[in-house]
């Protein structure tokens, strides 16, 4: 009977021990308490034209991606400004093109250089077989002529510079039509809806709220005479996240900052974690949660 006593006290102590180091955190760690989910990144997309709102395509709840169209605004105006852009860009590239002026001029010039040479020789061989005054209207000619490739050469310098600036011009309508199709500017949820169809909008006006959910930031406060920031950085920490309607969910996540300002007697610090969707497709973490971390590498908090 005694042996038997003596086996279940031992049988009832090695499940004790077992118990309780089930409970610590692995390679043991100081627990930091009153802990909350908090989002890292959200957007509250402006209106970046001017005009109505003739669509919004997500809704409360709805995931988005990077780059997804989110609302269309009345673009009739800007679809014409366009119009009238391209074909101003058009003529203006043409007439940049045409080297017609040029080529005259150039053979002006050359016909006027060869009459003059010509009435050089004539005196030359017959001296004054050209009246002087001929000779000089014949130079002038040369001169003019010259001068007139010149012009020709500048004036389709111009009609570049002229093409250009068309085009810009069109860059510009372009940029301005397409600013009229709202965009997502990261993946993450639709929270609010702040704009409708119908309601008209400003640049700047804030037409929907997206937040990030596939990471989130676990933020509590250290005691400062407790750990330096540079211990916290880099550790890796367990949390223990309190969810809606009961339950514990369990991640691990990485502290990527730690607060230089002091703040009765603790600073602030957070760790980053993944979150995951459950079979209904739905986060599993949320914004606002209450959690516990356990830092690693840490002599627990006395």
């Amino acid at each position: 009977m005694n042996a038997a006593i003596h086996l279940l006290l031992i049988i009832g102590l090695a499940a004790q021990a077992l118990g309780q180091s089930s409970a610590l955190a692995p390679g043991g760690g100081s627990r930091v308490e009153n802990c909350e989910l908090k989002v890292i990144t959200q957007v509250l997309v402006p209106a970046e034209e001017p005009g109505v709102l003739v669509e919004l395509l997500p809704r409360e709840g709805d995931m988005v991606e990077k780059g997804e169209l989110l609302a269309k605004i009345d673009a009739t105006d800007a679809e014409l400004t366009r119009a009238a852009a391209i074909a101003e860009y058009a003529a203006s590239k043409r007439q940049a093109e045409n080297d017609v002026s040029i080529r005259a001029a150039v053979k002006a010039a050359e016909v006027a250089e060869k009459e003059y040479e010509m009435g050089m020789e004539a005196n030359r061989i017959v001296a004054k077989a050209l009246p002087e005054s001929d000779i000089q209207r014949r130079k002038l000619t040369v001169d003019r002529s010259e001068l007139q490739a010149e012009l020709a050469q500048h004036e389709q310098e111009v009609a570049v510079l002229q093409a250009e600036a068309k085009y810009k011009q069109y860059e510009l309508a372009e940029a301005k039509l397409q600013r009229r199709s709202v965009k997502s500017y990261m993946n993450g949820m639709v929270v609010e809806l702040v704009k409708h169809a119908g309601d008209w909008v400003t640049p700047g006006d804030t037409i929907m709220h997206i937040i990030q959910m596939d990471q989130l930031r676990v933020q509590g406060f250290v005691p400062a005479n407790r750990f330096s920031r540079n211990e916290l950085l880099g550790k890796t920490v367990d949390v223990e996240v309190s969810l809606t309607g009961g339950g514990i969910e369990r991640v691990q996540g990485r502290i990527t900052f730690a607060s230089p300002l002091v703040e009765a007697g603790s600073y602030k610090v957070w760790a980053e974690v993944n979150n995951r969707q459950n079979a209904d497709g739905q986060w599993l973490l949320n914004p606002g949660l209450r959690a516990a971390m356990t830092i690693r590498g840490l002599p627990a908090t006395q």
